[in-house]
């Protein structure tokens, strides 16, 4: 990423480049689409390509069938068909000479030969012009006519006068065109709607826009814009030159038109005025060879080149900088690394390493100022004060009073001790001013330096360095050191100390604390060194610690200051900070959005009496008002995550289903009992910072489900693919979001309840029509034999003995049955898990074994291998290896859970790991937590 400076128009841009490492099929790139799934098309010399932000799916003439790989335009219909477009020549006339169709979803190809369809009014060979609608209608200019395709209708008459070339449509329905000196709005059946005339120098080639915004751009290069209030023609104040060959593109987000050359990259208003120009010294390689423009859905700026493509994310510039220094790179420090500030009207005084500046804000005149001259060692300017009285006092390894006006020194008072910087000023109630080096406390009033001497026996502050100083409305102060927080009433001395150390309500989750912010409410929001933000409330004692963990970019903060809408604005050790104190959202600010430098220092702040507020760093100075950020935060809401691509798994076959029509505006997915896999595959919702975000997924199971081999944890995604493996029949909440780097989502989470259906072997209604059939069998078999008996006992009385015996025998054997019908449906309620139970104790009595293997396993149980492993699989979804593993992880969870071993070593071994390390790891990746972390807790 680089960060491009264009502070002369008020707006920055960052540019990322994407070339044939990541993927693409050419570096040559000729155009962009973005369709209706929210994907990115690429054409290059050489195939299609599909972008999601991570990477490319990619289409080419020999691999998948395209009738040409060299792509000039992309175009996409109603139906979802990416139109791949070879022209004779793609600069300035449309000759078509290829067309290829790929479905934007399954990716489908489909070709052309020399008809678009078999009921095609026209040939490839007779397109003279075409152009899509925002709608995705295409139309077609032949040379025997104009036509509209849907594919529902497929190809329609359109009237095109005599005369007119159509260029343009912006709803799908009527059409603009052009005729002589007039640009015409047409209806369906040809009648004029509206006419606005303009004088043109050169032929009209293309037309883009909306109703109320439309650019026509003329063969030589000219850009004229049409208002749709004044039905006026503007000419945009540019000649390129150099005919058609150089791109543009309308950008209907910011209603700009961008066009380039080989020395520019600029955007025009719809006055025509210049609003953007790309600086000439950052990226004069990238302008001079720039081939294609596209702004997507969000505004990104896609710029095609011979050798790969850019992203330029476009946006205002809130911040002011000065002294600050332009880098060589975007790390590099400037000049100018900052310490103290401090403003007196329009008078901003800079200290930084080597100087001391006066800043007019009104002009930006900066004046380079005398610096006080050191007593004893190397004096470095640190600290500045404003009094009550309008004074200004600098502290360096001694304490100097400037003209507030002139910055000429009007005092210098040295101060003993072995320190060499004041970090902090403070002037209390009495007028007094407090000072420290590192190695006591001084007081200066009146012209008498004094040492302070009542620590009350709080001796640690007499080595510390005082950062920061508080005074409450009730006189009292309260000290930011390096050894924790102290309060001091200037009649008694030092009265507490709370720091790391501390016990009870003394306590602190930090101890070098170098800025303190008291709000409203009574609580301070202490920056610290490597301790994050605290916040902790001095009556209550109630503590919250907010760390990186949290979202913060770094644990190192500098200052705080917060807004009338309740915005803490933090400066820190890599970026500024604004974090509303109520949601604890937060966004961070880098130099891509206009900051001086990632690293601010810790007494380099001040804020103005008109609100604007100053934060020093390392190159220089960072103003902003923060009023300028309360629109922007509101419009700031997360979009939603999308899925493009989705697939359920059967057994060994996968279906992949068109994710939009399957899963939009769905809560609850039904699946079949056969469907063993899902897999989402995820728009990013930022291409610019794709590649610093990660996917995650949560599989929580909702009630007790046996089996399942999900616990409800994290799990961390391989790039933008969610596959949910081995799901067993339950009801679930799957769980969906992006992260960024630095922990904060990036996008609105998907969740969806997901219900795996039972077999229908294992259902209520399968085992009751079992006994039923089984009952019945027995019914009609008992009443066949009782008829053949009273027969039998009619005809024969004389064996009624010996008959009496055989039912006595048939009784038995029906009682015998009864039991069989019992054990048979004990055991069809219960078949696989009395399996499975069997399987798992001795799975569970085998687990210290290191060699226990699957042929164990099945020899025990009486059956073999080969039977072994299609039943579990059938039974789990898992294979023998996977459930051994399961089986050994899960026990070793238990294990770490109830304490009973010491080490990670320890548990390893006892169920059945000879190397902790690989256990260790396998563990990490199936619970999303190290072992380790459960002896830390502990």
């Amino acid at each position: 990423m680089v960060f491009i400076s264009t502070n002369a128009q008020g707006y920055i841009a960052n540019s990322r480049y994407i070339g044939l490492s990541e993927g693409i099929t050419h570096q040559y790139v000729k155009c962009f689409l973005q369709d209706q799934n929210g994907l990115m098309w690429v054409g290059t010399h050489y195939g299609l390509n599909r972008f999601d932000g991570h990477h490319f799916d990619t289409w080419t003439q020999l691999k998948d069938g395209l009738s040409s790989s060299d792509i000039h335009f992309l175009m996409e219909d109603k139906a979802g068909w990416i139109w791949a477009i070879t022209a004779g020549s793609p600069f300035w006339e449309e000759i078509v000479t290829h067309i290829s169709l790929v479905h934007s979803v399954t990716g489908e190809v489909a070709l052309f030969e020399n008809k678009l369809a078999e009921d095609a009014p026209f040939l490839l060979s007779d397109i003279v012009h075409f152009f899509a609608s925002p709608d995705r209608t295409l139309f077609f200019v032949s040379q025997n006519g104009f036509w509209k395709y849907l594919p529902d209708s497929g190809f329609v008459g359109l009237a095109m006068p005599a005369g007119t070339k159509p260029l343009h449509s912006a709803d799908g329905k009527t059409f603009w065109g052009v005729q002589e000196n007039t640009l015409v709005h047409f209806g369906e059946d040809g009648q004029e709607l509206r006419k606005i005339p303009y004088s043109h120098s050169d032929k009209p080639e293309w037309l883009q826009g909306t109703e109320r915004d439309l650019w026509l751009r003329e063969f030589n290069s000219k850009l004229v814009h049409f208002s749709h209030e004044g039905d006026q023609a503007v000419y945009a104040k540019m000649d390129f030159g150099n005919g058609a060959q150089k791109p543009w593109f309308f950008d209907k987000k910011r209603r700009w038109a961008w066009v380039a050359n080989t020395t520019e990259l600029l955007a025009f208003d719809d006055q025509g005025e210049k609003v953007f120009d790309l600086d000439e010294n950052d990226h004069s390689s990238l302008k001079a060879n720039i081939t294609s423009i596209y702004v997507d859905e969000n505004g990104l700026l896609w710029l095609g080149t011979r050798y790969g493509f850019h992203l330029l994310e476009i946006k205002p510039n809130r911040f002011k900088q000065y002294l600050y220094v332009k880098p060589d790179n975007s790390v590099g420090v400037g000049d100018f690394p900052c310490r103290g500030l401090v403003g007196i009207g329009n008078n901003l005084f800079v200290n930084t390493y080597t100087q001391t500046f006066k800043i007019d804000i009104a002009d930006d005149r900066v004046t380079e100022l005398e610096r006080p001259k050191p007593f004893g060692n190397a004096s470095f300017p640190y600290s500045f004060l404003q009094t009550r009285n309008g004074e200004i006092w600098s502290g360096s390894n001694h304490l100097s009073r400037i003209d507030g006006r002139t910055g000429r020194i009007l005092e210098n008072v040295r101060v003993p001790g072995m320190g060499y910087k004041i970090w902090a000023l403070h002037q209390d109630r009495n007028g007094a001013i407090w000072l420290n080096k590192g190695h006591g406390i001084f007081t200066y009033n009146g012209g008498v330096l004094s040492t302070f001497r009542a620590y009350n026996g709080f001796s640690a502050l007499e080595n510390s360095i005082v950062y920061f100083y508080h005074e409450t409305k009730d006189g009292k102060l309260w000290l930011g050191t390096d050894s924790g927080l102290y309060t001091l009433e200037l009649e008694l001395g030092v009265t507490d100390r709370f720091w790391l150390g501390g016990k009870g309500g003394y306590q602190l989750p930090a101890d070098q604390i170098q800025f303190i912010h008291e709000d409203s409410e009574g609580f301070f929001w202490m920056a610290t060194e490597n301790e994050g933000l605290v916040k902790w409330h001095p009556d209550t004692k109630e503590t919250h610690r907010l760390t990186r963990a949290d979202g913060l970019p770094t644990n190192t903060i500098y200052a705080i200051y917060e807004d009338e809408q309740g915005f803490l604005w933090m400066s820190s050790y890599f970026g500024l900070i604004q974090m509303d104190k109520r949601t604890l959202r937060k966004k961070i600010y880098m130099p891509e959005d206009g900051i001086s430098y990632p690293e601010f220092n810790r007494i380099s702040h001040f804020r103005a009496a008109d609100g604007r507020i100053y934060f020093g760093g390392q190159n220089g100075l960072t103003a902003f008002y923060p009023k300028d950020f309360w629109e922007v935060w509101q419009q700031e809401i997360l979009p939603p995550l999308q899925v493009y691509q989705f697939t359920e798994g059967h057994g060994f076959g996968a279906k992949k289903v068109e994710a939009l029509k399957h899963l939009k505006n769905k809560e609850k997915l039904d699946y079949r009992h056969d469907v063993r896999t899902l897999t989402f595959k995820i728009k990013t919702p930022d291409f610019f910072l794709s590649d610093k975000t990660n996917y995650y997924y949560r599989v929580k199971p909702l009630g007790d489900i046996p089996f399942s081999p999900f616990s409800g944890e994290w799990v961390k995604s391989t790039g933008n693919t969610i596959n949910i493996l081995g799901i067993v029949p339950g009801k679930y909440k799957l769980s969906i979001e992006a992260r960024g780097l630095d922990g904060e989502r990036v996008g609105q989470p998907i969740e969806y309840e997901v219900n795996m259906a039972k077999p229908f072997s294992h259902t209520f209604l399968f085992r009751t029509m079992v006994l039923l059939a089984v009952l019945g069998s027995f019914l009609a078999l008992y009443h066949v034999r009782a008829r053949h008996m009273k027969k039998r006992q009619r005809l024969l009385e004389e064996m009624v003995e010996e008959r009496t015996q055989q039912i006595l025998k048939d009784q038995q054997l029906i009682k015998e049955q009864e039991a069989r019908i019992r054990q048979l449906d004990s055991m069809l309620n219960h078949p696989d898990e009395q399996w499975l139970q069997q399987v798992d104790e001795l799975v569970r009595q085998n687990l210290t074994s290191f060699n226990l293997n699957i042929a164990d396993i099945a020899s025990q149980m009486n059956i073999s291998r080969t039977h072994f492993f299609r039943k579990l699989k059938s039974v789990t979804g898992m294979t023998p290896n996977q459930y051994l593993q399961e089986a050994r992880l899960q026990e070793a969870k238990q294990l770490l859970e109830s304490g009973r071993h010491d080490t990670v070593k320890a548990v390893s071994l006892s169920v059945g790991f000879k190397k902790s390390s690989y256990f260790s790891s396998l563990f990490k990746e199936r619970f999303g937590v190290s072992p380790s972390n459960y002896f830390n807790q502990n």
